[in-house]
């Protein structure tokens, strides 16, 4: 979309994004690499309650972990990078995503949250979810 609107003419603002590799790192660093599979282990598809619940203590499971360092202060950076072009007033939209979004056969636009001016003392805690 980016180089499509930019192409045109239209100016774009910078950003950036916080990979699957951010993820990931969460995970190791949490030792939480095998728990959403171990919870999803023997789920019975047709009880939408144990899904439910299942789903619920994976969700726990990342927002209770700790955003390592590391993460943090490379989004911490990618902000500060935002407000040196920017101005010190910036605030930022962040959207989460899926790692497939908008497959042929499945489409996951609207399933996660968006926050909206968003400043750096929030930055991080939006990015989480």
């Amino acid at each position: 979309m980016f180089s499509q609107l930019s192409s045109q003419g239209i100016l774009v603002p910078n950003g950036f994004a916080v990979t699957t590799r951010a993820y990931e790192y969460l995970l190791n660093e949490n030792g939480l690499k095998e728990q959403p599979a171990e919870a999803l282990a023997g789920l019975v598809p047709d009880k939408p309650d144990d899904l439910l619940a299942r789903a619920q203590h994976c969700q726990d499971l990342l927002y209770n972990a700790g955003i390592p360092d590391r993460v943090g202060n490379e989004i911490t950076q990618a902000f500060d990078q935002l407000v040196s072009e920017y101005g010190q007033a910036l605030t930022v939209a962040v959207r989460s995503s899926a790692t497939a979004e908008d497959l042929p056969t499945a489409s996951f636009a609207g399933q996660h949250e968006s926050f909206l001016n968003v400043d750096g003392g929030s930055i991080r805690q939006t990015n989480r979810v």
